[in-house]
């Protein structure tokens, strides 16, 4: 969703191709809305987005899309793997999802559509196009701004407080989480962490491994105040910093 767009097509099941217009982007769900310049009195019909999707780890989902060969349909199945994903903006899955079916519907076993597939990466190599997990955005959420959206407006991604630390690669025996790098000017360089400091506590909470720092991390905001725990050495001490955002190349 990335760029200006300069012309749309949309490409229907018999394979008739209409005009179409961009009217509104949320960033943070990946999700955009079209509108299809059909011909008068042609209705297409709609399968609605279900209110309360009502997912659950392990409910059997699948995805609809189209193949290379223009609009011959695919479908894929799989389960719901894992809620709140990519800061809470999206559901993991095991349904494949690749460029066929990203921005196609997610239905589970009813018939309802709970989502839309989305967040298929497109800055990677091809070895790293799908690592076996697919994403897409709920239906709840897309009902909760679906009127911003078509009323045309654009919908920024939520801005993530930054740390500034890279963690040491092979440090499986480290309670904790051993830092390689420091970002110059960042939260975790105003609080005076060098490379080499173990972080154990940051706002009460364990960092007993990365995922559970960055865990700690998505529970704060830029701008808010942390107390980060630390070893040096044999030495256990605590700082308090700032957290900043993310800014481009760091």
């Amino acid at each position: 969703m990335d760029g200006d767009v300069i012309s749309i097509d949309s490409e229907l099941s018999d394979g008739s191709l209409y005009p179409a217009r961009l009217l509104g982007r949320d960033m943070g769900l990946d999700i955009a809305v079209l509108k299809i310049d059909l011909p008068k009195g042609y209705i297409l019909p709609v399968i609605p987005l279900a209110v309360d999707p009502k997912l659950q780890i392990g409910r059997f989902v699948t995805v609809l899309g189209s193949s290379e060969e223009g609009a011959a349909p695919t479908q894929t199945g799989g389960i719901v793997s894992a809620l709140a994903r990519l800061d809470g903006c999206a559901v993991q899955t095991d349904a494949l999802i690749n460029y066929g079916n990203c921005g196609g519907p997610v239905i589970d076993l009813r018939g309802r559509l709970i989502g839309i597939a989305a967040f298929v990466r497109t800055h990677q190599d091809w070895s790293q196009q799908n690592s076996g997990v697919g994403f897409f955005t709920q239906s709840d959420k897309i009902l909760s701004c679906l009127a911003d959206l078509k009323a045309g407006r654009d919908i920024k991604a939520p801005v993530g407080a930054f740390l500034g630390v890279k963690a040491a690669e092979g440090s499986v025996d480290v309670k904790g989480v051993k830092l390689e790098r420091i970002v110059p000017e960042s939260a975790a360089a105003n609080a005076k962490l060098l490379p080499g400091d173990i972080i154990v506590c940051l706002d009460g909470m364990d960092t007993h491994s990365w995922p559970s720092l960055v865990r700690a991390l998505k529970a704060h905001k830029p701008g808010d105040t942390i107390e980060i725990t630390f070893q040096r050495g044999s030495v256990t001490s605590t700082a308090k910093t700032v957290l900043t955002v993310r800014i481009e190349g760091q």
